[in-house]
C-alpha cells in the first residue's frame, strides 16, 4: 500500500481547496 503516496494526494488537494 502506497499510504505516504495518498496522503500526499490528500495533503495536495487540501492545500489547493484552500488556495482557491
Amino acid at each position: 500500500m502506497h499510504l505516504m503516496m495518498l496522503l500526499s494526494l490528500l495533503v495536495l488537494r487540501l492545500q489547493i481547496c484552500v488556495c482557491s
